[in-house]
């Protein structure tokens, strides 16, 4: 991948993360486009001695390790109707 195949409009948003060598995205928001990489934003939460803690990291994923990039852009309900139903 490089940097012209990430729209910079989608910064800010949650995207896709396709890992070189991984089959299924990782969720993260897109921070930057740079010619490096893409900077994302990753947070986690965990509790510890009965307190709960979000950490927050900034990461620069460099192009070679990214196969590539998603943003959803609309969901919407659908009828499902099961075959021979009336």
């Amino acid at each position: 991948m490089d940097e012209e195949q990430v729209p910079r409009t989608w910064i800010g948003a949650e995207i896709g993360i396709f890992w070189t060598g991984r089959k299924d995205p990782d969720s993260l928001v897109l921070l930057d486009v740079v010619p490096e990489g893409i900077v994302l934003e990753l947070k986690r939460t965990s509790e510890h001695r009965g307190k709960a803690y979000e950490a927050t990291s900034h990461i620069l994923a460099p192009w070679h390790a990214i196969t590539s990039v998603q943003k959803l852009v609309g969901m919407k309900e659908i009828d499902v109707q099961t075959e021979g139903a009336e």
